[in-house]
């Protein structure tokens, strides 16, 4: 007679037993009922009596449940895709991949200890199930699910996987830390990783360490790892920012440190303790934007990378990273006019931000018709520092921009007398200009004597005004600089 599926599947599920000492031990020991059970899910078909058990073949075991995981649909009883994840980090385990079997186990983990989410399917009118709450609504929303039902589960694993993971956590913190200082940053990522999801597995979560992980992968040069890992905390919603709870014992002088206010609260009706304190660490939102904009935009994949620092700075406006980098990539996307807009946002934010002053003096230089409010911006880059070195030189090259106008000029004229009176009085206002220019040159010069360019810009300068003397000391000076 032909018993209930669901009763068949409840009872080959008791007989399936993934034993610590068989992880230990490498023996992965798979029942065929629990295959059978997800084959008869994606099948609709009952289940028949247990089979012989597969016993030490780890291969033929993945191979089972690479099989399983096929058939594995929004359908798929939980309890069931559970079995199915538990048993895979075992195997994980059992072969050694401590982040691929941490990544399982925090399902399992994730999943007894929060439950699932039910809904009917408009269109089967079948059950179907999620594992996260964000799952569950976004499916109803757009009207996949109605009756959603939130449902709640019995531990069976969890203590296993503390058992098998609880050494390793500390372990992996050591080697991930040792790596990172080496500047192993391949080999620091992948331990970060491990950490994070160990942690996870442990219900211990703690994404400081995927963020570290990120961070290494950056630094490896595996920008699509570090990207990934940075979209999955913006996904969690991690912004770093944690909350401790501190005591100070008044006889020892030692700090306890909670985690749980309410634990904290009845600490402090304590006579034992004092100077009780909250601590918060910063948050480091505006950093996971911007080093995901910086790795699109290594890749040189500008839109991308605008599009992150857009979005961080609606999360953290005055983080100054974001701006910047953001000003960098509409220059260097050709956006100019954007660029020139996000200078204008900065210096109103930080009136004393030179640098975004003098760019602002470089962009505007580059048409005629702004350059007194390119000038004015460079002498507000001055008016901050004194010490500004290209903003003198940057001036110095405004002020004599008329003069490539006047030269043209000078050599279209003929050798008339009417001509030459002309010649004259162009010379004349080429070295006004030149004369405005050399305060800046010079003060510019005083701050770097050791640049080329500033001193061949004097060269020429004192050529310009006739002064012999000035000519050939500079024109010496530039000389022994070429040498050096």
């Amino acid at each position: 007679m032909t018993t209930n599926i669901t009763e068949q599947i409840s009872e080959k599920l008791t007989k399936l037993n993934f034993t610590l000492y068989s992880l230990i031990m490498k023996k992965i020991l798979l029942t065929v009922a629990f295959v059978s059970s997800i084959f008869a899910f994606g099948q609709k078909e009952e289940i028949e009596s247990a089979k012989k058990i597969i016993n030490d073949n780890p291969q033929q075991a993945e191979n089972l449940l690479n099989k399983v995981e096929k058939l594995i649909t929004q359908e798929t009883d939980p309890t069931l895709v559970n079995e199915f994840n538990y048993n895979k980090g075992v195997l994980a385990l059992s072969n050694n991949n401590v982040l691929e079997s941490a990544q399982y186990f925090a399902k399992v983990t994730d999943f007894e200890q929060n439950g699932y989410y039910e809904g009917k399917s408009t269109e089967t009118k079948n059950k179907k199930y999620y594992f996260s709450k964000k799952e569950a609504d976004k499916a109803e929303q757009n009207g996949e699910i109605s009756k959603v039902k939130h449902k709640t589960v019995a531990p069976i694993y969890t203590e296993l996987i503390r058992s098998s993971l609880q050494t390793k956590a500390s372990e992996i913190n050591t080697e991930a830390a040792q790596a990172y200082q080496a500047k192993n940053y391949k080999e620091a990522g992948d331990k970060f990783s491990e950490l994070h999801f160990v942690l996870k597995a442990l219900n211990a979560e703690d994404p400081i360490y995927y963020y570290y992980s990120a961070s290494a992968y950056y630094n490896a040069d595996e920008k699509d790892k570090a990207i990934k890992i940075l979209n999955d905390l913006i996904d969690m919603g991690f912004t770093g920012v944690t909350t401790t709870y501190v005591a100070t014992n008044k006889s020892t002088k030692t700090d306890i440190t909670l985690k749980d206010k309410a634990q904290f609260e009845l600490v402090k009706l304590n006579p034992d303790y004092e100077n009780f304190r909250t601590e918060t660490t910063p948050s480091v939102e505006g950093n996971i934007y911007h080093l995901i904009a910086v790795a699109y935009s290594d890749k040189e994949d500008y839109d991308n990378a605008i599009a992150y620092c857009e979005k961080g700075l609606t999360k953290v406006p005055n983080h100054q990273l974001l701006q910047d980098l953001q000003g960098t990539l509409y220059y260097k996307s050709g956006q100019t006019d954007k660029f020139v807009e996000s200078l204008k946002k900065k210096v109103q934010l930080n009136p004393k931000d030179d640098t975004a002053y003098y760019n602002l003096g470089v962009m505007l230089s580059k048409d005629e018709n702004t350059y007194d409010e390119a000038k004015t911006y460079f002498e507000k880059a001055i008016e901050i520092n004194p010490s500004y070195t290209d903003a003198y030189v940057n001036l110095a090259s405004l002020t004599i921009k008329p003069d490539d106008k006047l030269v043209k000029q000078i050599n279209s004229l003929s050798s008339t007398s009417k001509d030459i009176q002309k010649r004259k009085a162009l010379y004349a206002q080429r070295q006004n200009l030149f004369k405005e220019a050399l305060p800046y040159l010079l003060k510019a010069y005083e701050l770097n004597k050791e640049d080329i360019a500033v001193v061949s810009a004097l060269k020429g300068a004192y050529s310009i005004l006739e002064n012999d003397a000035k000519y050939e000391e500079f024109k010496e000076k530039a000389t022994q600089l070429r040498k050096n």
